[in-house]
């Protein structure tokens, strides 16, 4: 039986003023100049998506994109500050210089459709060319949910509704526009992002969409590893982490995507009380992440993994919890057998992944006494170590109510004194005894990667004054530098260059007379004006260098969490 996909291009929009709902101080002005310039040369444009949802909400947007009946190059045509990217799919970016020398990009895409009934196979929906240029009206019924089909006309300040967005805006409710089975089914990754917008504004889904969400949640098995990897970390750095992944669990999509957390809720459910409590464990991560999220700390990919998966790591690291066949051996080999399966089916790059190891790895050592097997500094000065031990944190605010969390504080917060040492100070920590006698301060994640590397102590310390109580023996007074010999009566007289170099050379090789000890010492080198902050970039997928060597003018701050 062919299933026709859905074919709702209306014609009449419904048109609705946003005077007093949409504030003007509230639009991105290199956006508003897009839009307004392309109508002017005759072209439909439009703010669309996410912003105007955000905007009727009363929400600040991440982003303002633009939707516009003027096809790509003819954007560059308008615009000298436009580049064409794509391959697929042709965009148009829309370059603004800022003052501080960094660019502000204006993405703007020309409106498209839906593909053609007559090119999908009978029993296929998947989508995998939607490439086709359309209509505003076509444009807003391809999409997913009718909030993110609003468009905003920022000429007339009003908001057109081709698909009855506004009245689910309205209710709080999450619903997709036509049929959810075949919506879901031609991008089941649209199942994610509805739970995403339904954790992330509190919107409660339509019993329709929900129930297409729990039929068809095994599809995501057909949709591009990258793509449910990008949007299982928006998951988790968005600050509903918890109730994201409870509304996945519910629905059967968390077992798809990630079977081991799945399967390991499911066996500590059947362990009692205790595997209750390993179980909440995990939840609690989730609800500190989200703490830590909505107060600005920064989190990168790895960091991300390693939190999703530690609380299965902690399990194989116990001979009475394991319930893998491989033999307990090295941490890191127990972080390899945990996250490699994650690492192959999502195609996480690399990096990430052996960085997620590196923090797993790490929890074990925190605990381990420094001895000739383990060295302390060695310890601090690894690059993951700014995220193990903000992980470490996690954990202390996780087992915060449920456990005796203080002697895990008094730890972190010893090893946290000992890196703040290590990168912060300048001098010798044991000129400082009363350095970890002062509380310890609490710091962000911010902080924790941001924290500057000393630089080598021979240049930032002061000449070593002269030991005590030691006898001052007087100096032998210098041998003047021997005095070269005649040159032979046969051989060519030596040049007056040539004797001064002689010379220069035998008076290096004296030995340089030592001061007394009664002399003045000389006075110390001046302290600098800056100093070199190495820096670790807080996110992959930002354009940061890798370790930018900045200058700083003063130390960062230490506040509270």
């Amino acid at each position: 039986m062919r299933v026709k996909r859905m074919s709702f291009f209306p014609t009449q929009p419904r048109v609705v003023s946003a005077q007093g709902r949409i504030q003007p101080g509230s639009l991105n002005p290199d956006a508003t100049r897009v839009v307004e310039r392309l109508q002017s040369a005759g072209f439909e444009a439009y703010f669309v998506g996410g912003c105007v949802r955000d905007l009727w909400l009363g929400r600040a947007p991440k982003d303002f994109d633009i939707a516009t009946s003027a096809r790509p190059r003819q954007i560059r045509r308008i615009f000298r500050n436009c580049r064409i990217i794509g391959r697929r799919f042709k965009l148009a970016h829309v370059v603004f210089r800022r003052p501080d020398g960094t660019e502000h990009i204006v993405e703007t895409a020309t409106f498209r459709r839906a593909p053609d009934p007559q090119d999908e196979s009978p029993d296929e929906l998947l989508i995998t060319d939607d490439n086709t240029f359309g209509t505003a009206a076509e444009d807003a019924a391809r999409r997913d949910f009718t909030l993110n089909a609003l468009f905003f006309d920022p000429r007339h300040w009003c908001i057109i509704d081709y698909v009855g967005g506004l009245d689910d805006l309205q209710r709080l409710r999450l619903k997709t526009i036509g049929d959810p089975n075949i919506r879901l089914r031609e991008d089941p990754v649209r199942i994610l992002r509805a739970v995403k917008f339904a954790s992330r504004l509190n919107f409660k889904i339509s019993f329709d969409t929900y129930d297409a969400m729990v039929r068809h949640a095994s599809d995501l098995h057909r949709a591009a590893p990258p793509r449910l990897l990008e949007e299982i970390l928006r998951l988790l750095r968005g600050g509903h982490a918890f109730m994201s992944f409870q509304l996945l669990h519910q629905c059967g999509a968390l077992a798809v995507i990630l079977p081991e957390i799945v399967h390991f809720l499911d066996n500590e459910s059947r362990q009692g009380p205790r595997g209750k409590f390993y179980k909440d464990l995990f939840w609690r991560d989730l609800t500190a992440l989200d703490e830590s999220v909505k107060s600005g700390d920064p989190v990168t990919p790895a960091f991300l993994e390693a939190l999703l998966f530690y609380r299965i790591f902690e399990r194989e690291l116990d001979p009475n919890r394991r319930r893998s066949d491989y033999p307990i051996r090295d941490p890191l080999q127990v972080a390899d057998a945990t996250l490699d399966p994650f690492g192959r089916r999502l195609r996480v790059s690399k990096f990430d992944i052996g960085r997620a190891k590196q923090i797993c790895g790490a929890q074990t050592r925190f605990f381990i006494k420094a001895g000739k097997k383990f060295r302390t500094q060695q310890f601090v000065t690894q690059e993951s170590f700014a995220e193990a031990l903000a992980m470490l944190r996690m954990h202390c605010v996780a087992l915060e109510g449920i456990a005796d969390a203080a002697k895990l504080w008094s730890t972190y917060e010893a090893w946290y004194q000992l890196f703040k040492r290590k990168h912060v100070s300048s001098g010798d920590p044991s000129d400082d005894p009363e350095y970890f006698e002062s509380p310890a301060a609490e710091p962000t994640f911010d902080e924790l990667w941001h924290l500057p590397i000393k630089q080598d102590r021979d240049e930032s310390r002061p000449p070593a004054a002269p030991p005590k109580n030691v006898t001052k023996v007087a100096a032998p007074e210098p041998e003047p530098p021997p005095e070269p010999p005649p040159p032979a009566a046969d051989v060519e007289p030596v040049s007056a260059t040539t004797l001064q170099m002689a010379n220069a050379r035998a008076a290096s090789r004296v030995p340089k007379p030592v001061p007394d000890a009664d002399a003045p010492s000389a006075p110390p080198k001046p302290a600098r004006e800056s100093l070199k902050f190495k820096i670790t970039r807080p996110d992959a997928k930002f354009d940061f260098p890798e370790n930018p060597m900045i200058v700083a003018e003063d130390p960062p701050m230490f506040g509270n969490w």
